[in-house]
């Protein structure tokens, strides 16, 4: 029942990007092109931390998949 009234996440991202957009050029002397290099900016760079984030997610969750982790653990342990 609550999906029927609940919008979609990307429609929060949406409104809340407008708002900040517009406030960001009404109280600060920032212009909307810098505003939207400063997003820009900002959004690059979260990237690089979402890739390695998402690869270590990748990595525990096949290592923990892995049939003889016991040994493959003793292995690593061992080459360190």
């Amino acid at each position: 029942m609550v999906q029927r009234f609940l919008p979609d996440a990307f429609l929060f991202a949406i409104i809340l990007t407008c708002i900040v957009f517009l406030m960001g050029t009404v109280f600060t002397d920032s212009s909307p092109v810098d505003m939207v290099n400063y997003w820009g900016d900002g959004f690059l760079g979260f990237a690089g931390f979402c890739h390695a984030d998402v690869a270590d997610c990748c990595d525990g969750i096949h290592i923990g998949q892995y049939a003889n982790r016991e040994k493959a653990f003793d292995q690593i342990e061992q080459t360190c």
